[in-house]
């Protein structure tokens, strides 16, 4: 009897964390790539290297063929992360990770680099932004040389920037969405 107990108990513990599913939005394409590699540092040290690019793309369907069963995709913004993980000292573990994200603002491209304080935004002939971590869940310190804000993530991915215009006597809202 008490080895019944013991094999049903296992069988429910085992099924319960077989239920458990990832969330998987099917109106996604996600493609992923992983490429390792070794990177010469002050000419005779490798080091180790493996690079992850993940791209995610809404799918979406043309409105000129709706309710067609073979509808017509339309090209869309895709997010794209890049993780960048580093074997420092030789041995077989990865000791440094990074993850960087596009994101795009007025047509422009930044990165978003995660760090130890939040991340860092740089773009194409800008200075860097900086962007803290509060104690609030997904609000952040936004700071950069002409303006400084608070930054928040909002349903749909893109970052929100609010901050005060001195000149214009408003508060101002950049949207910087996730893009390619």
């Amino acid at each position: 009897m008490k080895r019944i107990a013991v094999v049903l108990g296992l069988a429910i513990a085992t099924t319960g964390f077989a239920q458990e599913k990832e969330t998987i939005d099917r109106n996604v394409e996600v493609t992923k790539e992983t490429k390792t590699m070794k990177v010469k540092v002050n000419n005779d040290d490798a080091r180790k290297m493996k690079v992850t690019a993940e791209s995610k793309t809404p799918v979406m369907l043309s409105n000129d063929d709706k309710n067609q069963i073979n509808q017509s995709r339309v090209e869309a913004p895709s997010k794209v992360t890049v993780s960048t993980a580093t074997d420092v000292d030789g041995d077989s573990w990865y000791d440094k990770m990074t993850s960087s994200t596009f994101y795009t603002f007025n047509e422009q491209k930044y990165l978003l680099t995660k760090n130890d304080y939040g991340f860092k935004m740089t773009a194409e002939g800008q200075d860097d932004m900086k962007v803290y971590k509060t104690n609030q869940n997904n609000y952040y310190i936004f700071e950069s040389d002409n303006r400084n804000g608070v930054g928040y993530f909002d349903a749909n991915g893109n970052f929100i920037v609010e901050y005060y215009d001195y000149d214009e006597t408003e508060v101002k809202k950049e949207t910087y969405m996730p893009n390619m």
